[in-house]
């Protein structure tokens, strides 16, 4: 089984994980879009959770 990768929302700190940092992104942008109503696309929530890993 693979580590799950976890960011916390810049916004809420809300816990949004998955098995890869692409994951991550996919389920931020849902996070962003029903918790916040904001669209982000895809690639920049994608290079977002990488630069939030690499500070891990």
């Amino acid at each position: 089984m693979m580590a799950e990768l976890s960011v916390k929302c810049p916004q809420c700190g809300q816990e949004i994980t998955g098995a890869t940092d692409l994951e991550v992104a996919e389920r931020a942008r849902e996070h962003m879009k029903e918790v916040h109503s904001t669209e982000v696309p895809i690639e920049e929530a994608h290079k977002m959770v990488k630069e939030m890993l690499q500070g891990q």
